[in-house]
């Protein structure tokens, strides 16, 4: 079954942990607590949009926030 886990929710959970234990937590360990409390898409994300045009830094963030990672691929080979 293939999970996918945008950036940004990963983001979340690492700025969480940091915060709460004051302790760096593994990007394995990050997507791994993602996928145990459900917050993964099922589906294959859609490609995302591709524009020539220069975008603002706000704009740029939420685009790399919103890449999805395929949790399976980088659990089973960490």
């Amino acid at each position: 079954m293939e999970r996918y886990v945008k950036i940004r929710t990963l983001r979340k959970i690492l700025a969480e942990h940091y915060q709460s234990c004051h302790q760096k937590m593994s990007f394995d360990q990050a997507l791994s607590d993602a996928v145990l409390k459900g917050l993964y898409e099922p589906a294959a994300p859609s490609p995302a949009v591709r524009t020539n045009r220069i975008l603002k830094r706000e704009e740029f963030i939420d685009m790399i926030d919103d890449t999805p990672v395929e949790a399976e691929v980088i659990l089973h080979n960490p």
